[in-house]
C-alpha cells in the first residue's frame, strides 16, 4: 500500500487524479497511461485519505477512442436513495462521420466506486455555444439547489480563438442529461476547469492556465456561469509546473483538496511519473481561496519512527518542528537542495539549479515572527512545505532523494509504504 505521495505501481504511470469520499472510504482516481497514451482509469481505496491501497485499471477506453482519455470526476445519482448508484464521467477523442476528430463525453455507472459498467448516455458538444473542433472534456457538478447538479468542464467557447481550451458550463436534472449554458466570461482567460464550489452567496473556482506557467488558479462569480474574476490573493493556488489538476473533495463538514504531484523522472513513454499529493484543507475567506495543512495527515506520525539519519530513500519523509530565520535543512548528499528560511521566503538552492524564492503567506498569524512553524513532506522525488501550516510550495527534485537529510532541530518521521 502507498503512504503519503501515492503512485500506482499497476501501471507506467499516470496524470490526473480525482478523490471522492463515501461512508469514511476515500477512493482516488487516476488517469492512467497504458500502451504509450492516457487509457484508462484506475482507482486507490483508503480509510483514512493517507494510506492508499490500489484496485488497478478500472475503465478502459473504447476500440474508437483515436487519441486519449479525459478525466472526470464522480458523483451521486440524483435518486441514489432509491437507485444506488454513482456516476463518473469521462470523455474520447473519437473520428466523426466526417472524418474529423471530436472529443465526446461519455458516462459509467457504480454501484461500490470500484467496478464501472459504461452506458450508451453520449454528451457531445454544443455547438451553438461551443466549438465543434475545440476541447470538451472533464465535468465537474456541483449540487444545484433546484435539483440535480450544476457542471464545469473543460470546453471551447466560440469566441475564443485557441481551440486548445477554455471553460464550459451547464446543468443536469437527472445526472446525465446534461444540457450547456453559456460561457458569461473568465478574467484573465483559463484553459481547463478544474473544480467549482459555493459558499455564502458567490461561487468559486479553480481553473488551469497554461500561458502562467501551467497552474491552477481561483475564481470568484456572483452567478454560477460566470463572469468569473481570478482572486486578488493566494494565486496561484499551487506551485506552477510541478502541480496541477486540483479538484475539490467533500469530507465530514469539511471541504478538501487534492492534486497531483509532477516528478522530473521520465517514463520510457516520455511521460512523466507522477504522485497523488497529500490532500489539502481549503479555507474560503474575504473572497478568497487558501490552502492549509490537513489534519488528517497527522496518522503519518502514527504509522512512522522518528529517527535523526540514514534513511530510506523509498520511504515518506515527514519533517515537523520550529525553524529560525537564517537556518536550513539539506536534502540529499550528491546533489543537495538547501531550503533557508530567510526575508519571510523559503529559498530552495539546488546544485546546477536556479534558486527558487517562495514567499510565505504574509496573513499568517506570526508573519513577524523571527521563528515560524515547518512541515515538511518528502517522498523520492517530491516534496511540499507548511508554514504555520499554511502551504506555502510544492518542488520536484532534480534527483530522487538518497536518504540523507540534515536538519536544523526539527522533528524527523520515516514512513515505509506498507
Amino acid at each position: 500500500m502507498s503512504t503519503m505521495f501515492f503512485q500506482s505501481t499497476q501501471v507506467n504511470t499516470h496524470w490526473d487524479t480525482w478523490v471522492y469520499e463515501y461512508n469514511g472510504k476515500f477512493y482516488l482516481y487516476y488517469l492512467s497511461e497504458i500502451d504509450g497514451r492516457w487509457a484508462g482509469f484506475g482507482v486507490a481505496v483508503s480509510d483514512n485519505g493517507v494510506v492508499w491501497e490500489d484496485q488497478g485499471v478500472v475503465l478502459t477506453a473504447s476500440e474508437k477512442m483515436k487519441d486519449y482519455l479525459g478525466t472526470g470526476s464522480i458523483w451521486k445519482s440524483p435518486t441514489f436513495e432509491k437507485d444506488h448508484k454513482f456516476y463518473v464521467n469521462y470523455s474520447e477523442w473519437q473520428q466523426t462521420e466526417s472524418q474529423e476528430k471530436q472529443q465526446r463525453i461519455f458516462f459509467a455507472e457504480s454501484y461500490d466506486l470500484i467496478h464501472w459498467r459504461k452506458l450508451e448516455k453520449v454528451f457531445d458538444i454544443d455547438n451553438q455555444l461551443y466549438q465543434q473542433e475545440g476541447r470538451w472534456d472533464c465535468i465537474y457538478p456541483l449540487t444545484r439547489k433546484e435539483g440535480g447538479y450544476f457542471g464545469t468542464w473543460t470546453a471551447t467557447p466560440l469566441e475564443r480563438t485557441q481551440l486548445n481550451g477554455g471553460i464550459g458550463f451547464g446543468y443536469s436534472e437527472k445526472g446525465i442529461d446534461w444540457k450547456a449554458l453559456k460561457n458569461e466570461g473568465i478574467i484573465p482567460p483559463a484553459d481547463e476547469s478544474g473544480a467549482v464550489t459555493y459558499k455564502n452567496g458567490k461561487y468559486y473556482a479553480m481553473f488551469g492556465c497554461f500561458a502562467d506557467g501551467m497552474a491552477m488558479y481561483a475564481y470568484s462569480a456572483d452567478q454560477f456561469n460566470g463572469p468569473y474574476v481570478r482572486c486578488e490573493k493566494h494565486n496561484p493556488l499551487l506551485t506552477p509546473g510541478t502541480t496541477y489538476f486540483s479538484r475539490f473533495v467533500e469530507f465530514d463538514g469539511q471541504l478538501l483538496l487534492n492534486h497531483h504531484a509532477i516528478s522530473k523522472k521520465k517514463a520510457a513513454t516520455g511521460f512523466f511519473y507522477c504522485y497523488m499529493a497529500p490532500l489539502k484543507r481549503v479555507e474560503i475567506e474575504q473572497n478568497n481561496i487558501r490552502l492549509k495543512y490537513w489534519e488528517g495527515n497527522e496518522y503519518l506520525k502514527q504509522l512512522g519512527t522518528v529517527k535523526a539519519s540514514q534513511f530510506d530513500p523509498k520511504a515518506c519523509i515527514f519533517l515537523e518542528g520550529k525553524m529560525v530565520q537564517g537556518e536550513s535543512i539539506q536534502i540529499g548528499r550528491h546533489a543537495p537542495l538547501t531550503l533557508e528560511l530567510a526575508d519571510n521566503q523559503i529559498i530552495a538552492r539546488e546544485e546546477n539549479q536556479h534558486a527558487m524564492h517562495f514567499a510565505i503567506p504574509k496573513d499568517r498569524e506570526t508573519a513577524k515572527s523571527e521563528t515560524v512553524q515547518i512541515k515538511m513532506l518528502l517522498k523520492q522525488w517530491v516534496l511540499e512545505v507548511y508554514i504555520d501550516n499554511l502551504y506555502v510550495f510544492s518542488y520536484s527534485l532534480a534527483q530522487p532523494f538518497d536518504g540523507t537529510l540534515v536538519a536544523s532541530g526539527q522533528t524527523i518521521w520515516e514512513i515505509a509504504d506498507l
